[in-house]
């Protein structure tokens, strides 16, 4: 994976880290694709954002969680992270380096 944070952006002492997205989505559910776009596509990307995001920014704010923002259409897809979920990314980045089978995350 290749890619950049697009921007951190600190809401009510929290933060959130935005990735704009260009894709094409078909017509009629767009707000639907999108949300499945994120799940399908930017799974990964959101785990290593987040990762990154909490490892740059912590403390003073906590994590919040993550915006994908699909600019040619207004949509944004809200992903919140917690603590429990941060842990198990923490957990699957560090077996993938290992080389070991990765728990899912």
């Amino acid at each position: 994976m290749k890619g950049y944070i697009d921007a951190l952006a600190l809401y009510d002492q929290a933060l959130w880290v935005v990735d704009y997205k260009s894709d094409v989505l078909p017509e009629g559910q767009r707000i639907a694709a999108a949300h499945q776009r994120v799940r399908d596509r930017y799974a990964i990307q959101a785990k290593l954002y987040a990762l990154a995001a909490e490892r740059l920014c912590h403390p003073p704010h906590h994590l919040a969680g993550l915006l994908f923002v699909f600019v040619r259409y207004g949509i944004a897809v809200p992903m919140p992270v917690d603590g429990d979920a941060l842990a198990r990314w923490t957990a699957w980045l560090a077996a993938l380096a290992a080389g070991e089978e990765a728990p899912s995350a």
